[in-house]
């Protein structure tokens, strides 16, 4: 296999148009050569056009690699067993839930972790699970998404409100920061959350 540099400065190689391809060429390495000829910098995205078969070549080889995980995933997917898991996952997931019709929420593809993240953010404190709840639940006009986000709200904000009632039972208490006697009353984060958690269970 006859090969040329393309200059003095760089001894990169490139083969000759009548030459047999070389199933064992480290494309890597040949592509990496490439992109680390002078003045590459320059040229954003784009290489002399003598290059192009060569970079193709050198991509298509290295996309084969970085591919092999993705044509695995198609494999498991196309298992009988991962059809009848996925297929019972769709009809558990659409059930109507003892009349309180299929699960619903409103944060799209954004995780409850996020949007709980994106709350702390916007109201610079921390925030209760039960907000994440009414945020991913509640549509724009107020309304629940379903059923059984109204029926998890209204237990929560009742708990709430007797778990208030319970600490203005035990009379007013001093304020650690001053001699005044506290008027507000209000659950901590883990207060809310214990009694979110049993709530929606």
């Amino acid at each position: 296999m006859t090969k040329e540099t393309d200059d003095d400065d760089n001894d990169i190689p490139i083969q000759e148009d009548d030459e047999e391809k070389n199933p064992d060429q480290d494309y890597q390495e040949l592509l990496d050569g490439l992109l680390n000829l002078s003045g590459r910098q320059l040229l954003m995205f784009y290489w002399d056009h003598e290059l192009t078969e060569a970079v193709r070549e050198g991509f298509e080889v290295i996309s084969q690699k970085w591919m092999k995980g993705i044509d695995q995933m198609w494999v498991h997917w196309n298992t009988s067993r991962a059809t009848v898991r996925s297929e019972s996952a769709s009809q558990f997931r659409n059930s109507d839930r003892g009349g309180l019709g299929p699960h619903r929420n409103i944060s799209s593809q954004k995780s409850f972790v996020q949007v709980h993240e994106e709350l702390e953010e916007l109201y610079g404190r921390h925030v209760s699970l039960g907000e994440v709840f009414m945020k991913t639940h509640t549509r724009a006009d107020g309304s629940f998404v379903d059923a059984k986000a109204e029926k998890v709200a209204e237990v929560y904000k009742k708990a709430c409100e007797e778990k208030l009632t319970e600490i203005d039972d035990d009379g007013p208490k001093t304020s650690m920061n001053s001699s005044e006697l506290s008027t507000h009353r209000d659950l901590n984060i883990d207060d809310k959350n214990e009694i979110f958690l049993q709530s929606a269970s």
